[in-house]
């Protein structure tokens, strides 16, 4: 961050930021790369974009199951991609 984009963020923003350089500094002390740290990152990330999905009963299955609502189609395909698994 240097100067000219300092007045950009606000305080809360700024906590972040900061969680996020010694999360990223933690992870360098305990000996992981930056394609590791990465990768924890993107698992992270890829978890709690799953647990956006919402579902929905489906009227096909006659045992009461249950499917992946449309609107969360594209927050699964996000999911599964940042945590390295097909969609489906």
């Amino acid at each position: 961050m240097d100067c000219h984009t300092a007045w950009l963020i606000n305080d809360k923003q700024r906590l972040i930021f900061k969680q996020f350089i010694e999360t990223k500094q933690c992870l360098t002390s305990l000996g992981l790369s930056e394609a590791e740290q990465d990768g924890v990152f993107a698992i992270s990330a890829g978890v709690l974009h799953l647990g956006n999905i919402a579902f929905e009963e489906n009227p096909e299955d006659s045992r009461g199951g249950c499917r992946i609502t449309q609107v969360s189609e594209k927050t699964l395909e996000i999911g599964a991609k940042l945590i390295g698994c097909d969609q489906y």
